[in-house]
């Protein structure tokens, strides 16, 4: 099964705005280098904040880092980074496609740092969400590393699609149409 858009991968309920904390360049060494997808000694622009709901002053969904090599920074440095995703600057500005996205989901202990910012307590599992996006002959646009506590802020939800001519046996799709109509949705 595929996901039809990156967008049905972020698997937030409604808008977002990432408040931006810092900004900095840095070398990514060899750990970082292979969490984020790039060779070691890249330059890279990270960016550092809070991601909340658009509408609301609440806690924060998430701590966010975000990777972007210095070639592509410019995408990074756009007014509009705080309420549009990057990779999508990069495409509409810089006119580099995205071809594809790897998007890995993990669990980890939350640190001091992340707990705080989060508004959480140190120490139990937060849910670890890291997504590279690639432009043409699989080169780096963008990493990002998204941490949410174990408080209920956030919820992953995602509907997957059955690829084109996945359907086969006995069942037309006029048949799987009218299933999935009458299927309650949860």
């Amino acid at each position: 099964m595929a996901a039809r858009s990156l967008a049905d991968l972020q698997g937030h309920a409604g808008p977002t705005r990432l408040e931006i904390e810092e900004r900095s360049e840095i070398d990514a060494d060899a750990v970082p280098a292979a969490r984020l997808g790039c060779t070691p000694g890249a330059r890279l622009l990270r960016l550092r904040g809070l991601r909340r709901r658009a509408d609301a002053a609440a806690a924060p969904i998430s701590s966010v880092e975000m990777h972007v090599p210095t070639e592509f920074a410019a995408a990074a440095k756009r007014p509009e980074v705080g309420t549009t995703q990057i990779y999508r600057l990069t495409e509409r500005h810089l006119g580099l496609p995205i071809v594809a996205m790897e998007q890995e989901i993990g669990a980890l202990a939350l640190d001091r740092a992340s707990a705080r910012s989060l508004g959480a307590r140190s120490g139990p599992p937060g849910l670890l969400i890291i997504r590279r996006f690639f432009g043409p002959d699989h080169k780096l646009v963008e990493a990002t590393v998204n941490i949410h506590s174990p408080i209920g802020a956030f919820t992953y939800a995602i509907r997957l699609g059955a690829p084109e001519g996945a359907l086969t046996g006995k069942h037309s799709q006029g048949e799987m149409r009218r299933w999935c109509a009458a299927s309650p949705r949860s």
